[in-house]
């Protein structure tokens, strides 16, 4: 078996700036509000159009109840 070197012991140090970039939290929220808002609107407004197809009452607290659910 060829030697490979030095390995070090243990797992390496966690760091979260790799996988969640902290630096851009402040230039992407309102992006991402924005997003949400028209994402809440447009499923808001398909279901008060079906709704009205098949006359019944929708209750945007819900709605956007079961949005949160459904991207959990």
């Amino acid at each position: 078996i060829p030697i490979v070197g030095n390995i070090p012991k243990g797992l390496p140090e966690f760091t979260a700036e790799i996988i969640f970039p902290i630096s851009f939290v402040e230039q992407l929220s309102l992006v991402v509000f924005n997003i949400v808002i028209i994402g809440f609107m447009e499923s808001i407004a398909i279901a008060k159009q079906l709704a009205n197809k098949h006359s019944y009452q929708v209750d945007s607290s819900l709605e956007l109840v079961g949005l949160g659910m459904a991207n959990l």
